[in-house]
């Protein structure tokens, strides 16, 4: 609910899925213009098997969301007591949510045009123990079962940062020493 003044208040946003609230892993990829952050998902195995050596990850709900237009990018460790310290705790700041942030003063200090057809507005990922605000346009919000990794270079080649590739990592064995390749 918006309180009856100017101030700041955050309105949590339905993305069409939950974040997993004790372990997101969030990570925060950037090409200066566009953002993408990628965290686990709510919904994925409790007792995933376990890993088999050399097959990588293990599928997971993982979660992506992607912003445009971005004028500013903040990514905060604060541990999980500074929600109830955060001073929009009171206005509307949900843990394990995405918000946009109502007249924000960080648009304003900015002296970002916030009104338009397509406006900059605030947003913070309230998360368990970080927090991750950006000045820009959400895009898009996407949800699959896929290994971390693979999100990760989806993401990074979204961004037209890398192109495609595979790495072949040398390994050893306790029986025959170190790897040639």
């Amino acid at each position: 609910m918006a309180p009856l003044q100017a101030n700041e208040y955050a309105e949590v946003l339905d993305i069409g899925f939950g974040i997993d609230s004790g372990a997101p892993m969030p990570h925060l990829m950037s090409s200066g213009s566009d953002a993408i952050v990628i965290l686990y998902a709510r919904g994925g195995d409790p007792n995933p098997p376990p890993l088999v050596e050399g097959t990588g990850d293990v599928p997971e709900p993982i979660g992506v969301i992607g912003f445009g237009g971005c004028r500013g990018l903040r990514f905060e460790t604060h541990g999980w007591d500074a929600e109830a310290k955060h001073p929009l705790e009171e206005w509307g700041l949900r843990a394990d949510h995405l918000h946009e942030i109502h007249n924000s003063q960080w648009i304003e200090a900015e002296r970002i045009e916030a009104s338009g057809p397509d406006p900059v507005r605030h947003y913070i990922l309230w998360l368990h123990d970080d927090s991750i605000e950006i000045l820009g346009r959400l895009r898009s919000v996407s949800s699959r079962e896929e290994e971390f990794h693979q999100a990760w270079l989806r993401a990074a080649q979204l961004l037209g940062r890398i192109t495609p590739t595979v790495w072949t990592i040398p390994t050893s064995h306790p029986d025959t020493g170190p790897a040639d390749n």
